[in-house]
């Protein structure tokens, strides 16, 4: 009780710092917003010529997002942590009864025990053990008391168990993880990896980086120069050319944004399983399980989730203004379909 009461009061500490960095992030790119837009109309109104000069204060604008967005995962990282160390005080507490999952779905009124021996409902085993994020998990857990094993396969979980005890480390690591997971299901991912449909057309990837370029060399010509026609010329046809295709890709975005909530927690429990060596037979049957055909599934997902990232960055209005400009959602579904092809039959 005293580890877990000590790490949780220096993760609370630790949260309460990135709270202020977090803060202190929001007013600056406050700031820089504000400025952009005074910059971009007071030289609109005086200096037509040079207004592309306000994209300056805009990639800082940029940089500062980048930055913060960092700062909000170890903040989000830092509460699910306290969350795992908070249940496990209240389990040795014995303040549990009422808090997690209580697993009434898998509860049968005619099976021999479940009822006699509290399996589900409020305050019951289930509700006491478990830790499952994901549904397949909490399924797996709720047949094992279910269903009576072998005195064999009894022993080789206890087995792992008393290897998995000690090392508070890898469960922090399997928490931080997949405690994410929630209600998310693989089915999903399944689903759309098999998907054989391709929204961009692939010749988009050849066309689409020389013109975004072309675009903004158009910016920095304009710049340099005063001349706007390339600038205009250049945007008309991007917008154009976007506007093709755009409502399909957007479609196909909000599918395959759906999966993001699923490939994070995913891809690092796999890579907490792929890294480690364990000695129980069970637990070395997961690790070689995941490292099948000599793949490392946990690069392949978090590729993936990278792309995602990516896309999901155009809820940012910032992102949002040049868009079609730039053909940024047309490129990231074209990365992620790319890994489809590549990775989703072998899902």
């Amino acid at each position: 009780r005293t580890i877990y009461g000590d790490r949780l009061a220096a993760l609370e500490s630790g949260r309460s710092r990135l709270r202020r960095q977090d803060r202190l992030f929001g007013l600056t790119k406050l700031a820089f917003a504000v400025i952009t837009v005074v910059a971009a109309l007071w030289l609109a109104r005086s200096y037509p010529g040079l207004l592309a000069w306000a994209l300056i204060p805009a990639l800082v604008f940029v940089v500062l997002w980048i930055a913060h967005e960092h700062l909000l995962r170890r903040l989000d990282a830092s509460t699910r942590l306290e969350s795992f160390y908070r249940r496990g005080l209240a389990r040795l507490d014995d303040q549990w009864a009422g808090q997690r999952d209580t697993g009434e779905r898998f509860f049968d009124a005619n099976h021999l025990y479940a009822r006699d021996l509290d399996l589900f409902g409020p305050g019951s085993l289930y509700e006491l053990i478990s830790q499952a994020a994901s549904a397949p998990g909490q399924h797996t857990l709720a047949a094992w008391l279910l269903e009576a094993a072998d005195p064999d396969e009894i022993l080789a979980r206890q087995q792992a168990v008393r290897e998995l005890a000690p090392r508070l480390e890898l469960r922090e690591q399997l928490a931080l993880a997949a405690d994410a997971i929630h209600e998310g299901t693989p089915e999903a991912l399944l689903r759309w990896a098999e998907s054989p449909e391709d929204t961009v057309p692939r010749w988009l990837l050849f066309a689409a980086p020389p013109l975004a370029l072309l675009w903004l060399a158009a910016i920095f010509y304009w710049m340099a120069t005063g001349v706007v026609l390339w600038f205009a010329l250049l945007s008309l046809f991007n917008l154009a050319l976007t506007a093709r295709f755009i409502a399909a890709i957007n479609r196909a975005a909000a599918d395959a944004l759906q999966l993001s909530s699923l490939l994070g927690p995913l891809h690092r429990v796999l890579a907490v399983y792929e890294s480690q060596p364990f000695e129980a037979p069970c637990l070395q049957a997961i690790s070689a399980a995941v490292r099948s055909d000599g793949l490392a599934p946990s690069r392949a997902l978090a590729k993936l989730e990278r792309d995602l990232h990516w896309l999901e960055s155009t809820d940012n209005w910032f992102v949002k203004l040049f868009n079609r400009f730039l053909f940024w959602t047309p490129l990231c579904m074209l990365a992620i379909e790319a890994w489809r092809r590549r990775h989703g039959s072998r899902m």
